[in-house]
């Protein structure tokens, strides 16, 4: 039992060193999904009122990518802050997995609530636009 603790112990360790490793990066990579979102978003909120004449459904779109943009920053901050949460609690002597446990389920909650929220304001933004509209403002990468 010791020695499958400790070297269950050090495997979480490492993994949790990584992790914070990660999340204290300034840069992430850039196939990172949240990278990707963060970057077509940017794009596309300089470029909404250019590809949409009617100014009223461009105002309601841009809004819709900055609510993606706040989105993903709140996201990306709370992975970050789960990893230096989830490094302290791994390197403590006594091992608390149930405090692990709960802390990557709390995690994995709020990345499915991201998510559907993601959804839920890129299908918004759907029905804003004309299918002419939504074709060129995905070609923004």
């Amino acid at each position: 039992m010791g020695l499958r603790t400790s070297v269950l112990g050090g495997t979480l360790g490492v993994l949790c060193a990584i992790i914070a490793l990660a999340a204290c990066s300034k840069e992430r990579p850039p196939n990172h999904p949240l990278m990707g979102i963060h970057d077509r978003n940017a794009s596309r909120i300089e470029l909404v009122e250019l590809i949409i004449q009617d100014q009223v459904r461009a105002q309601k779109v841009k809004a819709k990518y900055i609510e993606i943009e706040d989105l993903v920053k709140a996201r990306s901050q709370e992975r970050q802050e789960s990893s230096v949460r989830m490094q302290a609690l791994s390197s403590s002597h006594e091992f608390p997995e149930e405090k692990i446990r709960a802390e990557i389920e709390s995690s994995r909650k709020v990345g499915a609530d991201a998510y559907l929220n993601y959804v839920s304001l890129q299908l918004s933004i759907r029905k804003l636009v004309t299918a002419d509209e939504f074709a060129k403002l995905d070609k923004v990468r």
